[in-house]
Order: structure tokens, then C-alpha cells, then sequence
């Protein structure tokens, strides 16, 4: 028996010397086809033929597909190698009021600026289009209103298949991108009104217009195109039907391209194109063709801080917050600091802190920790979620008497622009006249109230020991500043709430600080953290001799040209910070501005936040004196630094011929 065992044994061992490698070689085969996605089950499905699903359209306006639409993916795509295109005559279903672009592209060489499609004039602007400017996906369109762009960034792989798609509503005048499905940009009054028509035909893969990007080098696959703004939910169902998807919306569907073998128009309304030269279609385009994940959405432009409650971290908050002010423990302070810097809750407590002179160095500590801990966080996002565009300013409430030039006072609320108020000169230390060229009103969900008489929100800015602060960092025995008298206020009281209201900030010109009762306050932006309101760094400033040096590179002291609004003469001024931070958004205006949204400029005569600049708005020149018109506007996510420059006595100056301030 055991000399029978081991021949068995010896047999089994021989057998898998002789025949191992084949198993081996049947197994790396095997591995390697799955990894080539053979077995991909989108691979295996039939392949569409040339018209084999169209859209039926009668009489009385309805519309239905026709048979052999079996949502298979297609027999061939149209590749362009860079001088072909595919040419669609223009009809007047090819001009909508709004519409929705969308197409299945691949580029061979993505850092190559290239158009998708588009409807332009050969030396016209577009009247829509799609297009890839490395490493940007973006649109365009022109309204009576002029032309606008937005753009995403998203860098796309050589030789893949992606989906895009472009809407546009006339009436919320908002523009969006999608990049497989997902939402990428979304933004609103770039352009107002309706498309402009023009008899341009539509050119798929072709830069026919003056806007962005080359001829197309790649595939081209299902473009479609509607007289409607798709939803979000109907862009995601296009792509994940996959490149061989129908129509989602046939009542609204003025042209469709499958471009599976040929340039016939499925939608029903026959607008058929015609290819140029050095065009051709092939069937080898699934190599590069992954199937449809559900995609989720990026970022927007309009994008809202949401403010969460959470009812264990409020706790801790406000034990660490009473015990800081009862005991004005060491210990207490540096936990309740902690909690807050962490906290991204609301607390719905009220912390009040009231001492008197004698007791201040007491209780300093307390009440710094009490009111920060409470409040801080809470009151950044909440301020924040209030206003995106101006989600930087600090305003006063209502009730807080504004001095006026002539020793006047009247309520903030009723300050309007054109209003002459009373400044101070940090440089001369003087008092002197401002112009206000702007009021921003908001709401905020807490208030600070100081010596029982000054009212703001916790990101008003006011001049604490000497320099410019936010509210929500003050503390009892820090002094504010009274301009009027020229002394400095002991700080005897804080009361702090998470009950807000409508408060207002004010903007002014050629000093961009006031008086309200009888405290110095509002610089509109700070150094550090605080800085919001910027520049490209590459952008010109103009300095006082008259010439120029890019923003980044000017530091503290530099003697700048700036503009006083009230005397409307050009006069030099001097840099008193410079910094820079980061952000996601960038605004670029007439193609040469560089900005992000909380910018403020002189537009039509007052102050304005680039995000809310229009086409068609007026920009100012002080160097020539005369308005420029704002003719476009591209937004641009990504990520940027951006440059912040204060300057006094006068606080707007001029970079790359534009008075910003």
C-alpha cells in the first residue's frame, strides 16, 4: 500500500511538472484579458448601426422614437484629426432663448486649446459653445448683454472618452457645466436675457468663432442639442445612458448628431450636417470608453455655508464659556479656546460680560475666552452662509448713529451713496470728508454691543489698540478710538448674543473708515487670515510717478496712485499692508482684470463686489477719466493666490487701468 501511495504521489508531481505551465500561461492570459476590460460588459453589447433609433415627430407637435432604439452602444464615431469638422446649416430651432449643449468627446492631445462645438461667425463671438482650454472645461454664449464664459478646472486624460454638457436659462440668466454628469460651475448673470440669434451654422469640432480654443483632435460622439435648461438629475441620466444614449427631453430636442457613420439629424427636424474633408468614422473608439459611473457634483459658484447645530459641542461650549467667565480660570480659558477652534456648531446660548474698570485685569482673560468660545466660529459661518458676496464685510446695526461732514448724525440705515460723511486721516490724523460710494446691508445672526451703545456684528472691523481688528476679538480693557474728541475709550463692557438682525457697511472714498457713536470704525479689509477682497498677483498697479509694477510685488511703503472719489482728482497714497491668500474662484473681467469675487470696484459710480458685476456694467478709468464697459466675464475654478492691498490715506488705487479699491 505505501509503494502504491507514492507512485500516486510521484505521478501528481510529474503531471504538474509537465503540464503546470500551461495552466500558468492560460492564467496570466486570463488576468490580462480582464484587466483589458474584455469581459466588460459594456464591450459585449451590440453595437449599434448607422440609424438604427430616430426620433418621429407629427403634426400636432408630438414626438416619440422610432423603432430599433435598443440603447446599445454605437457601430462607429466620427474622429477629427484638427482641420476636419462636421458643419450643420443653421434653422431657427438652432437660436433658442436657453438651451442645453451635450456631447461625447475625446482629445488625443488635452493641453491643446480645442472646441468641442460651437455656433459662431467665423471672426464672430459665439453664440454658444463647449470647448477644453487647458486645464479649463468651459462655455460661452452672448446675450444682448454681450458675451460671457464660465469655466471649471478639470484635467482630462489623453485618449478617453468624456461627456460634456452646457445649459444656459434666459430666465435666472444662469449658466452651468457638467463633466460626467456631475455638476462642475454653475453661475449666475455672467449674461442676461435670451441667446442672441444668428444665421452661423453649428460647427462640431470646429473653432469657427474668436472665442476659445483650435479645432478638435480626437473623437466626436451623440451631440445633442435643446431649447431647454436640463436639469441637474436629466444630465446625470445622459450619462449614465452612455455614449450611445437617447434623448432625455424629445419635446424640447432640436438636433441630434449620434455621428454613428454619418451626419443625419435623428431628432426629426432633419437638420443634417456635412463632414469636411479628413474626417472619417471608426470603430475602434470603445478601447477608450469606460461605462458610466454615477458622477457627483463638484464645485459650484454658487455655493451656500450650511451652519449645523450640535447639541453636545454647544454643551461643552458653553460650560467651557461660563466657567472661563465665573472663575477667569487659566485652565478654563485655554478649553474653552480649544472647543471653539474645533467647533463648527451654533450656540444658542447668550454670553454677557460686564465689569468695571477696577476689575479688568481679572477678568480680561474671561471674558476673552467667553465671548470667543461662544461666539466665534458660530459667527463666522453664520455670517458667512448669510451673504457669500460679502461674506467679508463687518456692519453696523441700524441704530448706530453715522457722523456726517458737518458734525451731523444720522442712523446707518438711512446712509445712502452720494452721502458725505466724516473720516479720519491715519496719516495726517485729521479729520476730513468722505464720499460714500457704497451701502451693503445683510443679515447676521449675532451682535456685539460695546459700553451699552455701540452695536455690530462680530466681523465689523473697528481700530482696537491702535489697529484694525474684528469685533469678535476685543475684549474688556482694550481701548477703541473716538476721532472726534482724539482719545482712546476703555473698553468696560461687552455683550455678546446670538441674535442678529439687518446690519449695514459702508463704503467710502478717498478714506474708507467712519464714525459710529462716536468709535472709529470699518476697515474693509485686514491683514492676514481676514484678507478676502483681492488681485492676481500678475495684475499692474500704477504707483504715484505714474509707472507700473505687478501686485505681487509690492510690499509696505510703497507710495501708490490712488483716487479720491470726493475731490474726483488722482493723489498718491501709501501701501500699508500687503498679503496674499488662496482661494477656489477667479473672476477675470474684459480679459484682463484678475479678481476674486469679493473685490470691490467702482462700477456705475459705487461700489460693487465682482460677484455681482453684470455685462454691460461701467467700470472706471481714473488715469483717462472715462467709464470702460464690461464686455465679458469668465469665472474660473481652481486654485489661485490673490494679493490684498490697503492703502491710506486714500483707499482706492488703480491696477491694470481699472480703480479698485
Amino acid at each position: 500500500m505505501k509503494r502504491q501511495s507514492s507512485m500516486k504521489h510521484q505521478s501528481a508531481i510529474e503531471y504538474l511538472t509537465t503540464y503546470g505551465w500551461v495552466v500558468l500561461v492560460i492564467a496570466i492570459v486570463l488576468v490580462s484579458m480582464i484587466r483589458l476590460n474584455i469581459f466588460n460588459s459594456a464591450y459585449l453589447t451590440p453595437k449599434m448601426p448607422p440609424g438604427s433609433c430616430s426620433v418621429s415627430r407629427n403634426v400636432y407637435g408630438g414626438a416619440t422614437f422610432g423603432s430599433g432604439c435598443t440603447n446599445g452602444l454605437p457601430q462607429f464615431v466620427t474622429q477629427l484629426n484638427g482641420q476636419s469638422s462636421v458643419n450643420v446649416p443653421n434653422t431657427n430651432l438652432l437660436n433658442p432663448n436657453s438651451m442645453t449643449i451635450t456631447a461625447w468627446f475625446e482629445l488625443t492631445n488635452p493641453s491643446v486649446n480645442q472646441r468641442i462645438l460651437s455656433k459662431a461667425a467665423i471672426s464672430g463671438t459665439d453664440e454658444y459653445s463647449m470647448y477644453y482650454n487647458y486645464p479649463y472645461f468651459g462655455g460661452s454664449l452672448t446675450t444682448s448683454s454681450g458675451s460671457g464664459y464660465l469655466q471649471a478646472n478639470y484635467i482630462i486624460q489623453a485618449n478617453v472618452l468624456y461627456f460634456g454638457a452646457v445649459t444656459y436659462s434666459s430666465s435666472t440668466n444662469t449658466i452651468s457645466l457638467y463633466l460626467n454628469g456631475a455638476l462642475r460651475a454653475s453661475s449666475i448673470s455672467i449674461v442676461n436675457g435670451p441667446i442672441s440669434p444668428s444665421t452661423n451654422p453649428l460647427t462640431l469640432g470646429f473653432a469657427s468663432g474668436t472665442g476659445q480654443g483650435g479645432n478638435l483632435n480626437g473623437y466626436l460622439s451623440n451631440v445633442q442639442v435643446y431649447n431647454t435648461t436640463l436639469s441637474a438629475a436629466s444630465i446625470q441620466s445622459l450619462y449614465l445612458e452612455g455614449i450611445g444614449g437617447m434623448p432625455v427631453n424629445l419635446q424640447h430636442l432640436v438636433g441630434w448628431w449620434p455621428l454613428n457613420g454619418n451626419t443625419t439629424d435623428y431628432s426629426g427636424n432633419g437638420d443634417n450636417g456635412a463632414t469636411t474633408s479628413n474626417s472619417q468614422y471608426v470603430s475602434s473608439w470603445y478601447n477608450s470608453y469606460y461605462s458610466p459611473e454615477v458622477a457627483t457634483s463638484t464645485t459650484t459658484e454658487q455655493s451656500t455655508t450650511t451652519v449645523s447645530t450640535n447639541a453636545a459641542t454647544n454643551a461643552a461650549t458653553n460650560a467651557a464659556t461660563n466657567a472661563a467667565t465665573n472663575a477667569a480660570s487659566s485652565t478654563s480659558t485655554s478649553t474653552s479656546t480649544s472647543t471653539s477652534s474645533t467647533s463648527t456648531s451654533t450656540s444658542t446660548s447668550t454670553s454677557t460680560v460686564s465689569t468695571n474698570a477696577a476689575t479688568n485685569g481679572a477678568t480680561n482673560g474671561a471674558t476673552n475666552a467667553g465671548t470667543n468660545s461662544a461666539t466665534n466660529s458660530a459667527t463666522n459661518a453664520a455670517t458667512n452662509a448669510a451673504s457669500s458676496a460679502t461674506g467679508c464685510s463687518g456692519s453696523v446695526y441700524g441704530s448706530a448713529n453715522i457722523t456726517l461732514a458737518d458734525g451731523t448724525t444720522i442712523p446707518a440705515d438711512q446712509i445712502t451713496a452720494g452721502t458725505t460723511i466724516l473720516s479720519y486721516n491715519l496719516v495726517t490724523h485729521s479729520l476730513q470728508p468722505s464720499l460714500v460710494s457704497g451701502v451693503f446691508s445683510l443679515v447676521s445672526n449675532n451682535t456685539y454691543v460695546f459700553n451699552h451703545n455701540l452695536k455690530v456684528d462680530g466681523s465689523e472691523i473697528m481700530l482696537i489698540n491702535g489697529v484694525w481688528a474684528r469685533a469678535r476679538s476685543a475684549k474688556v480693557g482694550d481701548s477703541l478710538f473716538n476721532p472726534l474728541i482724539n482719545k482712546s475709550i476703555v473698553i468696560t463692557d461687552i455683550n455678546v448674543t446670538n441674535i442678529g438682525g439687518t446690519v449695514y457697511d459702508l463704503l467710502g472714498s478717498p478714506i474708507n473708515n467712519y464714525i459710529a457713536n462716536g468709535y472709529l470704525i470699518d476697515k474693509d479689509t485686514t491683514a492676514g487670515e481676514d484678507s478676502c477682497a483681492s488681485t492676481a498677483g500678475a495684475s499692474q498697479i500704477t504707483l504715484a510717478d505714474g509707472s507700473t509694477e505687478p501686485v505681487s510685488s509690492v510690499s509696505t511703503g510703497t507710495l501708490v496712485l490712488g483716487y479720491n472719489m470726493l475731490t474726483k482728482t488722482l493723489e498718491p497714497t501709501i501701501v500699508i499692508s500687503s498679503d496674499f491668500h488662496n482661494t477656489t474662484t477667479e473672476y477675470i473681467i474684459n480679459g484682463n482684470l484678475k479678481v476674486d469675487a469679493n473685490e470691490q470696484l467702482i462700477v456705475n459710480g459705487t461700489d460693487v463686489h465682482a460677484a455681482n458685476l453684470k455685462i454691460g456694467d461701467h467700470l472706471f478709468n481714473p488715469l483717462t477719466n472715462q467709464n470702460i464697459v464690461v464686455s465679458s466675464i469668465k469665472i474660473i475654478k481652481g486654485n489661485f493666490t490673490l494679493y490684498d492691498i490697503n492703502t491710506a490715506p486714500v483707499d482706492d488705487y488703480v491696477v491694470n487701468g481699472y480703480l479698485v479699491t
